[in-house]
């Protein structure tokens, strides 16, 4: 017991260090002018009238260090430690094995991904969302699975408290409210009615604020388009065929490759293929194990709930030029909706180190966060703050969203078609393989 406390320690130890010698590296690009303006507590774009606690925060900040930039990061830093404290933890309480909480956190605390947040001071909206975003969702748990009737209506109160202030910081909580009924559908003993009523009073409170706070600048397109059959389709294989791309980018981006592939990928037909095929496979998985699954696909919901609110925006704000793969990459878009592929990264190594012995496992797991850091802090030292470099240069529109500007066509008849004909030749091929093997005395 003794030895397993010296490893667990000595392996988060390595991980702050870790991160801090990737943070240190990748900011020392110079400021832009938004990070001066956030540094002084200043709003530098309509999108930061409605970062209010940020902004308060720097202005706190500003008025104790006269401005410091260590200072600043100092801070942001901090909120990242305690956003992977509390990934811990929501890990602990929706994903089973002793491993995942430690490999969830670890995950979060140490990735180009969310690094690269840290390194636009302007972005500190994001991490202090998901600050307020990770108690919301610990704070309901704990509401939805109390006996006690004042700690549920305290824990609830908490939650709704917490959802306001990272309204009040980052946009990306919007739909967030909607997570609350994930936790009761995977937690026998959770309250359903008590989270019907947390989502309903959450998603009033997402409108009102919405409504009133929110002023973002007009869209590019028109009602009857927002209402057609066309954007459902664009969303919906959107974000799909996030995942695949992610993965892949995520690997590429670590390592200091090329991500321009996604160029062509968010194109139809090649992004319609990406989500069927991901569709398929979460069907396939399914239907093999519906009680393991039932988490797995919580966590992929909670995905789509956080990266929701950017897709809606590049289908209405197609024209922006920060939605560029390398702006995707930098950190602002998926530092929140990080916290769910994190869980789903960590559950997936739980399972493959269950078999051997949690010394074991943690060693592996971080002699490869060492490697990777190495590879990035010393070999290539700017490999992922190159992704963060699209800011403020605005040029020629990329291609990369051309397809919500453009008629999807066939392609989605096509690869629908293609999914139901591959999912029903699967079902049916593995209820006759099931028959079979009962008949003969294998099951």
């Amino acid at each position: 017991m003794q030895v397993n406390r010296v490893v667990v320690g000595i392996f988060w130890a390595g991980l702050v260090i870790c991160a801090v010698i990737m943070l240190w590296s990748g900011s020392s690009a110079q400021l832009g002018s938004d990070d001066i303006h956030w540094i002084k507590g200043e709003p530098s774009t309509v999108y930061d009238n409605y970062r209010v606690l940020p902004r308060l925060l720097f202005r706190g900040l500003h008025a104790q260090t006269t401005g410091s930039v260590s200072a600043a990061y100092a801070m942001i830093f901090a909120f990242h430690l305690l956003n992977s404290f509390l990934v811990y933890h929501l890990a602990g309480r929706l994903l089973v094995g002793q491993h995942t909480p430690h490999i969830a956190a670890a995950v979060f605390l140490i990735n180009p991904l969310t690094l690269g947040t840290l390194t636009w001071i302007a972005s500190f909206s994001y991490v202090l969302g998901a600050t307020c975003g990770l108690v919301t969702l610990l704070a309901s748990w704990h509401a939805l699975t109390a006996t006690n009737w004042q700690r549920r209506s305290g824990c609830g109160m908490i939650g709704l408290v917490a959802l306001v202030c990272g309204l009040l910081s980052s946009h990306v909580l919007l739909f967030l409210p909607l997570a609350f009924g994930l936790i009761a559908w995977i937690q026998p003993q959770a309250d359903r009615s008590g989270a019907a009523l947390l989502t309903v009073m959450g998603l009033g409170i997402s409108a009102v604020i919405y409504i009133l706070h929110y002023d973002f600048v007009p869209t590019e397109i028109s009602p009857a388009q927002s209402l057609s059959a066309d954007f459902p389709a664009t969303y919906s294989s959107s974000v799909l065929a996030l995942l695949p791309m992610l993965g892949v980018a995520y690997i590429l981006s670590f390592l200091g490759g090329d991500i321009d592939f996604m160029t062509s990928a968010f194109k139809a037909p090649l992004r319609w293929a990406l989500a069927m095929l991901v569709a398929t496979a979460i069907g396939a998985y399914g239907w093999q194990n519906r009680e393991r699954t039932r988490r797995w696909l919580a966590l992929l919901a909670l995905f789509i709930l956080l990266i929701s609110p950017y897709i809606l925006r590049l289908y209405m704000l197609s024209g922006f030029f920060n939605y560029h793969p390398s702006y995707m990459l930098g950190g602002r878009v998926f530092y929140i909706p990080f916290i769910s592929v994190a869980m789903i990264i960590a559950a997936f190594c739980s399972q493959i180190i269950q078999q051997s012995t949690w010394r074991l496992g943690s060693l592996v797991l971080a002699f490869g966060l060492l490697f990777a850091t190495w590879l990035v802090a010393v070999e290539q030292s700017n490999a992922y703050q190159g992704l963060t470099a699209v800011a403020g240069t605005p040029g020629p529109k990329p291609p990369t969203w051309a397809a919500f500007e453009e008629s999807e066509g066939i392609w989605p008849l096509v690869w629908g078609t293609t999914a139901i004909v591959w999912m029903t030749l699967y079902v049916v091929g593995m209820r006759r393989i099931n028959t079979s093997e009962v008949n003969d005395g294998l099951v």
